[in-house]
């Protein structure tokens, strides 16, 4: 089942290996590193600048022995702004029929929790800006093919996409019973402050939605 669940990872990562044909021809000038490295029962890669794909691509072809690569989903690695594989540091544990990557870098920090539960995957990804305490819940499904067939946001700023919105309420309580998960695995819990997840985005979400029924 496990081995599915990576199968389905790198037909995503199949995505981004289309967008890099187009820089194939170039050459790294971009001056940059990529290290992996194999930490007890997690795997840690570094990034040292923002990257395009097609160099990304061609170096991790070179050094990633474990396997890496695959169990990082693009929802945390691709910049849309930017149009980059994003710099940083990136953390891989996998836990009983779960995949987490947290992602971290100068003002970021990305949580990503993919479960597989036969051939859906479900995928939950918390973002948090550190320096403008905005914030960017999703929701995801995917089929065993790597198409995704359900999404929906909650963010701050407040972005309109109708029904892809998840109401104030339905919010909170996807992202608490996220950071519940997240308190109880104590590589991740070492690794970033739970508690300012809890403190700026819970409490924004639920001060909100108290101000909605008082209306």
């Amino acid at each position: 089942m496990f081995e599915k669940f990576i199968n389905r990872l790198k037909n995503k990562k199949q995505e981004l290996n289309e967008i890099s044909k187009s820089h194939s021809s170039k050459e790294e000038k971009v001056q940059f590193t990529i290290t992996i490295t194999n930490a007890s029962n997690m795997y840690i890669m570094v990034i040292s600048d923002y990257i395009l794909i097609g160099d990304y691509d061609r170096r991790i072809d070179k050094i990633d022995k474990y396997g890496v690569a695959d169990m990082i989903s693009n929802s945390i690695l691709w910049n849309n702004r930017k149009q980059k594989v994003n710099k940083g540091t990136y953390y891989v544990l996998s836990l009983d029929n779960r995949i987490y990557n947290v992602y971290i870098n100068d003002y970021e920090i990305a949580v990503d929790e993919r479960n597989k539960i036969d051939e859906i995957t479900e995928e939950r990804v918390i973002t948090y800006n550190q320096n403008t305490m905005n914030y960017n819940y999703f929701s995801a499904k995917h089929d065993k093919y790597g198409s995704t067939f359900y999404t929906k946001y909650y963010s701050k700023p407040q972005l309109d996409l109708g029904k892809l919105i998840f109401s104030k309420e339905e919010a909170h309580e996807e992202i608490n019973n996220l950071i519940e998960r997240l308190f109880n695995i104590e590589e991740i819990a070492k690794l970033i402050d739970i508690d300012i997840l809890k403190k700026h985005i819970l409490n924004d979400i639920g001060n909100e939605s108290y101000q909605k029924k008082k209306q």
